[in-house]
């Protein structure tokens, strides 16, 4: 049974629940920015939906939709970052056109201008994460073969 589970596509390539839960985080963050700018935007007089309860549910499944196809998608080998980031642009665009609906020209707009904004402000929130990650471990392998030296 456990081996089927190591084969399933959760396991495959080196993804783990930690990864996961990137996706998770990833989805959080940009729910929270979409929720933000609509509420921003609203203050400023620019209304492109009456925030209600059924928008923010639908946000919610939209991000959650974008995790989803994100997580798909990443398992794909893709070895160009350039690459790799339009395709996690159109896996963006993808879900909230199809989903969504595609809104009208001015809305598309600023549609597009929100949904780049929320990639971006993701991407970068992630990378700090992993940057520190990084650098934990880093820290760690550095006290580990110091405590080594020491030892000999």
């Amino acid at each position: 049974m456990f081996q089927n589970l190591k084969k399933s596509l959760v396991f495959r390539r080196g993804k783990n629940l930690k990864n996961i839960v990137n996706y998770l985080i990833s989805n959080c963050l940009s729910f929270t920015c979409v929720i933000l700018m609509f509420s921003v935007l609203e203050t400023v007089g620019i209304t492109l939906f009456e925030i209600n309860s059924h928008l923010v549910l639908d946000v919610f499944f939209l991000t959650t939709a974008v995790a989803a196809l994100m997580f798909f998608t990443d398992q794909l080998s893709i070895k160009n970052h350039l690459f790799e980031t339009l395709i996690r642009i159109f896996d963006v665009f993808f879900v909230v056109i199809l989903l969504g609906g595609m809104p009208d020209t001015g809305n598309f707009l600023l549609m597009s201008l929100i949904l780049m904004l929320t990639y971006f402000f993701v991407y970068t929130i992630m990378s700090l994460k992993y940057k520190a990650t990084a650098n934990a471990i880093n820290k760690r392998i550095i006290a580990m073969k110091k405590e080594e030296g020491n030892h000999e």
